[in-house]
């Protein structure tokens, strides 16, 4: 009785469960149950619920028409992204929706296809693109730029390495259907419109912003090039600096996180507001605003879209006025984000991100309360550690079976990496204000770029501790499941543990 008492808390919870159990039989079913018979489900569950005035009855109806709905949303998403690709060689127009990076010989960026064979097509194709440079002059290809192209368009294929990371999966979550080699004597300058869709076109002219911004701010001006790329991304999501010793560092010491723009900067930015307006419904407004506007500024990156989205319906259940935020909060976040995009749930970045919240959720404070130190700076210290545990024993399982790695020194590198990374943010903030005060401006610069370089040193010098990280340890997915049973089984032991004592 207390269990099920205890699970009626979370309403939203289950809904979110259910949500997702009708999306994965969506993806399972999509050859044999089409949209139309999810639909009729739906209908007929949901008019069900309304007659039948059992409670019992009326909580399975709701739970099937939920289920009908995630099967609803999966088949139409798959059909959306199952588009017919010509198997020959091929011409069309597409427009550079990110900054071409250079690798070697080759450029690489992404591209959105709005004509192929001299066809316009209703729904653009989004693909990955790999140019062959012309190593005699330099290609000046840049984000928002059309061009004239040839090639073979084809289907995303997986990468043949030992991970369990599915590359193919991962571009079609991602909204890529193509990908495509591109020789430099077959890619020409063109003039093509934005396209069709509103918020495409405001994706490409958030990203155009990007790049103008990047090149503006943290350009390299021959000083410390580590140092800028690290600003680069961190700040406005421009990886395109970042070399492969860079981000091997981070990844091996365990601060990757930080090169990736997530909920950390956006809860930084959050932060800001709140410490300059204090926790009013005016301070919240203000920084739902201020989160979609840096969101705006850094291209709207999905990873990005995702925490504002999480911050947002923070925010709004705080200025309802609800003393707690609670699983039912982080429920109804992943329900808005897989109606918008029913594949994210088979996103790594998805799953970590709110695997490592519940980990806040669940573990945070229990850890925090076995020493509970009254010393403000031995409880800012106790505090980073149990916050950096409880994600990480949520999210490693994860790790593990996509990453085969990991990182044994996070914490020591965490208490680096935070504080860095949250000073370079309010300096950045600092920095774009600062703009026509020269002087102010180049001593905001000069730190941020301290600031950097001290954190880059530091995280390259963790990675070469000994035992710095596990490195080759995939787990299966049935393993991952076993062990996430395994985390759940010994905290529910430890808490019946606490209620005998």
């Amino acid at each position: 009785m207390y269990t099920n008492n205890k699970w009626q808390l979370y309403p939203l919870l289950r809904l979110a469960i259910t949500l997702c159990i009708g999306i994965v039989a969506g993806k399972l079913l999509y050859n044999y149950i089409t949209i139309g018979i999810w639909l009729t489900i739906g209908v007929v569950s949901i008019i069900s619920a309304c007659i039948i005035k059992h409670e019992n009855i009326q909580s399975i109806l709701i739970a099937t028409t939920t289920l009908a709905l995630g099967g609803t949303l999966m088949c139409k998403q798959l059909k959306a992204t199952d588009i017919f690709l010509p198997n020959e060689t091929s011409q069309y127009e597409a427009i550079i929706t990110s900054t071409p990076i250079i690798h070697g010989k080759v450029l690489k960026c992404d591209i959105e296809i709005m004509s192929i064979n001299g066809k316009s097509i209703n729904n653009p194709i989004n693909a990955k693109a790999t140019i062959l440079r012309d190593t005699t002059t330099e290609m000046q290809l840049k984000t928002g730029d059309g061009i004239l192209a040839e090639s073979v368009l084809e289907r995303p294929q997986n990468i043949s390495d030992n991970s369990n990371f599915d590359y193919a999966q991962w571009m079609k979550i991602h909204g890529y259907s193509a990908q495509t080699f591109i020789p430099y004597w077959d890619i020409h300058s063109a003039r093509v419109s934005l396209g069709k869709n509103a918020y495409d076109r405001l994706c490409i002219k958030a990203r155009i912003f990007r790049d103008n911004l990047s090149q503006k701010l943290f350009s390299d001006n021959g000083k410390d090039k580590g140092a800028y790329s690290v600003i680069s991304a961190m700040t406005i999501g421009d990886k395109s600096a970042l070399d492969k010793d860079t981000k091997d560092a981070f990844s091996i010491s365990g601060g990757s996180h930080v090169l990736a723009l997530s909920g950390l900067h956006l809860g930084i930015i959050f932060s800001v507001f709140l410490l300059l307006f204090g926790h009013s419904a005016i301070a919240m407004t203000l920084s739902i605003i201020g989160i979609w506007a840096f969101a705006f500024v850094v291209g709207l990156p999905p990873s990005v879209v995702r925490s504002a989205v999480m911050l947002s319906i923070y925010a709004l259940v705080s200025i309802i006025n609800r003393k707690s935020i609670s699983f039912n909060t982080l429920a109804f976040a992943a329900i808005v984000i897989l109606v918008m995009n029913p594949l994210s749930l088979w996103d790594i970045g998805f799953q970590m991100s709110f695997m490592a919240v519940a980990g806040i959720f669940t573990l945070y404070k229990p850890m925090y309360m076995w020493l509970h130190p009254y010393n403000k700076l031995l409880s800012w210290i106790w505090g980073s550690i149990c916050v950096s545990l409880s994600a990480q024993i949520f999210t490693f399982p994860i790790v593990l079976h996509c990453f085969g790695r990991f990182s044994c020194y996070f914490i020591l590198t965490n208490f680096v990496v935070v504080p860095c990374a949250t000073l370079i943010i309010y300096m950045a903030v600092a920095l774009i204000i600062t703009i026509p005060l020269t002087a102010l401006y180049n001593i905001i610069c000069c730190s941020i770029v301290q600031t950097a370089g001290l954190m880059n040193r530091s995280v390259f010098f963790i990675s070469k501790l000994p035992g710095a990280s596990i490195e080759n340890f995939y787990i299966s997915t049935s393993q991952t499941w076993l062990l996430y049973l395994f985390i759940l089984c010994n905290i529910a032991i430890l808490k019946k543990l606490k209620v005998n004592l």
